[in-house]
This record gives structure tokens, C-alpha cells and sequence, in this order.
């Protein structure tokens, strides 16, 4: 892929150095060229935006699906493999959308992957493992200190109070 993006740009530029004269044959082929691949790059960088989009909605998804199952389950062991399974799954979605956040600002995963988080947490308090569930509401005010992520804060402060 960077190949192809440096190539374009020297096709580019080239084709830009001979635009005040006449082109020949030889330029116009690389005109047209340099445009094809800057549509590959663009076809490219679309599909990679969808991609993360859908990998991201399935990793909600699969995170709900777990979460369900812990609020339904009558007595589960705070280090039982679901637990364990459901906080590695928070993490792994908070990290992605803080990522995708960086590459294009997308909020909207960055909050659905934090609300699962603060879900996650949530059950935890209620299904008695109150250490592990401290501890992800305290890691709240470490990872989102913006003040866009306000709410977030003031969820997981409303918590740790309930549990004093």
C-alpha cells in the first residue's frame, strides 16, 4: 500500500511539473494513472473505515451477549472464566475505540465501548465482586480525563459512592 502511495505521488508530481506545457502522450498516461490509484487508495481507505466499523459493532455485540449472560447467571465466582472474560472483552473495546478515535475521531465508538465498560462494572457490583469493580470504575477517571467523557466520570463516581 505505500508503495502505491509513493508511486502516485511522483506520478503526481511529474504530472504537475509538465501541466503549464502541452502534455504528451507519455504524460497524460501518467495523469491517468496517478488518478487511478489515488481512487485505489480511496476505494482502499473505505473499505478500511467499514471494516473497523463493523469489527467494532461486532465486538459490542459479542460483549452484550456476555454481559446478558452474567446478569442472568444466579451466582457466578468473581474469577470465573466468564468474569474473567467479560472484563478482557471491556478492555479490548475501550482500547480499539480509543485507537479508532485517534484515526478519525470517532466518539460514537470511543462511548459505546466505555458504556460496556461501566456495564461490565456494574454487574460486577451487583454480582459481588466489588474489588474488580472498583477498580474498573477508578480506571474511568484514568482513561477519559477530557472533559467530553464528563458523563462517564460522574457514572462511575455515582458508583464508587453506592459502594462506601
Amino acid at each position: 500500500m505505500l508503495e502505491r502511495v509513493l508511486m502516485a505521488a511522483v506520478i503526481i508530481v511529474a504530472a504537475t511539473a509538465s501541466a503549464a506545457g502541452q502534455t504528451s502522450i507519455g504524460e497524460q498516461n501518467r495523469q491517468r494513472e496517478a488518478a487511478r490509484i489515488i481512487q485505489e487508495i480511496r476505494e482502499l481507505d473505505r473499505q478500511f473505515r467499514e471494516d473497523r466499523a463493523r469489527t467494532q459493532r461486532d465486538r459490542i455485540a459479542d460483549l452484550d451477549k456476555l454481559l446478558s449472560e452474567l446478569r442472568d447467571a444466579l451466582r457466578m465466582p468473581c474469577s470465573s472464566e466468564r468474569v474473567v472474560d467479560a472484563r478482557n472483552q471491556a478492555e479490548a473495546a475501550v482500547f480499539v475505540a480509543k485507537v479508532y478515535l485517534k484515526l478519525d475521531s470517532d466518539l460514537e465508538a470511543v462511548f459505546a465501548a466505555a458504556g460496556r465498560w461501566m456495564d461490565v462494572a456494574d454487574v460486577l457490583r451487583l454480582k459481588g465482586c466489588a474489588d474488580d469493580a472498583r477498580r474498573m470504575y477508578e480506571e474511568v477517571f484514568r482513561r477519559y480525563p477530557e472533559m467530553t467523557y464528563g458523563g462517564l466520570r460522574d457514572r462511575a463516581r455515582l458508583a464508587l459512592d453506592a459502594m462506601r
